[in-house]
């Protein structure tokens, strides 16, 4: 993201907050204003986010002018003071399905669920604002702030230098675009601390003359692969406040020796014909994250077909079993007295492959249980399926969530996810196993 400041000045009823101010902060830069209470700092950042307007002078952020473009600024960036402008008469979740509508912000529901999730506000969304803490409060303003894609960011620079994507089909010229889909935690909504993301790229470009409009044109398969490049680049960078989110693009077809973002098409036919059951595996909690309307209902219906499509329950068990084996014996690093929280047997992977064993054995007659990409919601509809009693669903949700608690607060502590054992432990690790008998060793 790039700002640019020339000459601003601010005066609120003939009294100066801001003097002819001039400065340019670089993609990448970080920027901090220092000077005492009244030098102007959050008046000047209030004017950049479209807060407030400017008495005179230029603004620009990513090229866009904060008077005339000022809905566009808002979508890719924002705001969080020390003390929040919160409605605190409001409810969390609430006040930002406001902030995202009064911001435009695109597939806003989606988005939000994402910023709860990730700042940790899922047991206080449906909370007053004004009953919470300080320190959740200033999550929520956090969340606010955080609704803006990064995507939009990248994008941007891209296309100031190449244009955006177009192609011909059929006669008609048309703009593809990019679609994120997310696997892994970020894909079933369990984003936890210290996380990555396993993310994979795809667009829909086809036809003819598939480039870009700009002067420097480049073939569309090239600038979806640096948009992706520079994406993951954004994300990785080292800054002195850390990184964002390690992300991991080996999901994709084809894993490391497949090209960074995929057609449409070309993951279609993947996804039927050569994929191995572990993708199927890892497709049930793939869900679209950054994509228009039309692609997220592209990438839903593949979604859905390739996991209901009809398999040998004897085959499906055998090849389930000896993944999570080898998994078992290449991660667990096991010690006496002691338990890998995800890849021990009874940890939290056994969960999660009793939850995706249910779903690829059973979705062809099922095909509910693809509405959903998070193991608890799953795990609920297989009760209303009948694939499981309302019993054992409740006891592998509330081992499921005891593990990862633990596994967060491991996290949280920079401590490693092997622990010691302990009697709640091991009961955790018994009523696991004992369904992973029943369902998967019948």
């Amino acid at each position: 993201m790039s700002v640019i400041i020339s000459n601003l000045t601010k005066n609120y009823s003939g009294q100066l907050a801001v003097n002819d101010v001039s400065f340019e902060a670089k993609p990448g830069e970080i920027l901090g204003f220092l000077g005492p209470n009244g030098a102007g700092k959050s008046t000047t950042m209030k004017i950049i986010t479209c807060f407030i307007p400017q008495t005179s002078g230029d603004v620009s952020v990513c090229g866009l002018d904060t008077r005339t473009d000022s809905i566009e600024v808002r979508k890719q960036i924002g705001y969080l003071p020390e003390h929040n402008p919160l409605y605190k008469e409001m409810y969390v979740k609430e006040y930002l399905e406001f902030a995202a509508k009064a911001n435009k912000v695109s597939k806003a529901k989606q988005r939000i669920s994402e910023m709860i999730e990730m700042t940790g506000l899922g047991r206080e969304q449906h909370k007053q604002i004004g009953a919470l803490s300080k320190g959740f409060r200033q999550r929520v303003g956090l969340a606010q702030a955080m609704l803006h894609a990064v995507l939009r960011l990248v994008e941007h620079r891209l296309q100031q230098k190449h244009g955006k994507p177009t192609c011909t089909e059929n006669g008609q010229q048309r703009k593809p675009t990019v679609c994120l889909v997310a696997y892994g935690k970020l894909g079933g909504l369990e984003l936890g601390y210290g996380s990555d993301l396993d993310v994979v790229f795809l667009h829909d470009s086809g036809g003819e003359n598939q480039q870009t409009d700009g002067i420097k044109s480049i073939e569309n398969a090239q600038y979806f692969a640096r948009l992706a490049q520079k994406l993951v680049h954004f994300m990785n960078t080292l800054t002195p406040a850390g990184i964002l989110y390690e992300m991991d693009l080996r999901l994709r077809p084809n894993g490391q020796s497949g090209v960074l973002v995929t057609s449409f098409d070309s993951f279609a036919n993947y996804q039927q014909t050569d994929a191995w059951t572990w993708e199927h595996q890892a497709l049930v909690r793939a869900r679209v994250v950054v994509a228009p309307e039309h692609l997220e209902q592209r990438f839903d219906e593949i979604r859905r077909q390739v996991l209901c499509l009809e398999r040998k329950a004897p085959a499906l068990r055998e090849e389930v079993v000896n993944m999570r084996r080898r998994m078992r014996e290449t991660l667990a690093q096991e010690k006496p007295a002691h338990m890998h929280l995800k890849q021990a047997t009874g940890g939290i992977a056994d969960i999660e492959f009793i939850v995706q064993y249910l779903v690829l054995a059973n979705a062809a007659e099922y095909s509910e249980l693809c509405e959903f990409t998070d193991n608890i919601r799953i795990l609920e509809q297989c009760v209303d399926c009948g694939l499981l009693t309302p019993e054992s669903a409740k006891i592998l949700i509330e081992c499921y969530l005891s593990l990862r608690s633990l596994q967060h607060r491991q996290a949280l502590q920079l401590q490693s996810a092997i622990v010691k054992d302990n009697s709640t432990l091991q009961a955790i690790r018994l009523q696991v196993e004992q369904h992973w008998q029943q369902i998967l060793l019948p």
